[in-house]
């Protein structure tokens, strides 16, 4: 494992199999990781610590996925949103440009690239990472 964090990463997913495996192979490449199934939970946890980066599964079992993203917007300090999706890419154009990109939750290395480019566009314009 790196002893360089490369950055705080909150992972939000109703699946306790993806948050183990994304959790363990983030870490050993050098994130802190915490995780929750819960999207209220998320936010107190937005509320409470400051995230590098978002990693969003697209359905929170608690709360609906467009109140959530409201609700991170209204945090002073909101962190980069990358939106996991199981199911075939379907248009997140509703969600608005708070989204940073959306991968397929099944393929780590997306994931994986989806960070490292969150992380060279932090503290820059927003406009770097929006695609």
């Amino acid at each position: 494992m790196s002893s360089e964090i490369r950055g705080h990463v909150l992972i939000v997913d109703n699946n306790e199999d993806v948050l183990t495996r994304l959790g363990n192979e983030l870490t050993k490449i050098g994130y802190e990781i915490t995780t929750t199934w819960s999207g209220v939970e998320a936010l107190d946890l937005l509320s409470s610590r400051t995230f590098d980066s978002l990693l969003l599964d697209d359905y929170l079992p608690d709360l609906y996925i467009g109140e959530f993203l409201d609700r991170i917007a209204a945090l002073p300090a909101a962190p980069k949103i990358i939106l996991m999706q199981a199911r075939p890419l379907r248009d997140v154009r509703t969600l608005g440009d708070r989204i940073l990109m959306v991968v397929d939750k099944l393929r780590m290395a997306q994931i994986i690239r989806a960070l490292a480019e969150a992380s060279a566009c932090a503290g820059s314009d927003p406009q770097c990472w929006k695609h």
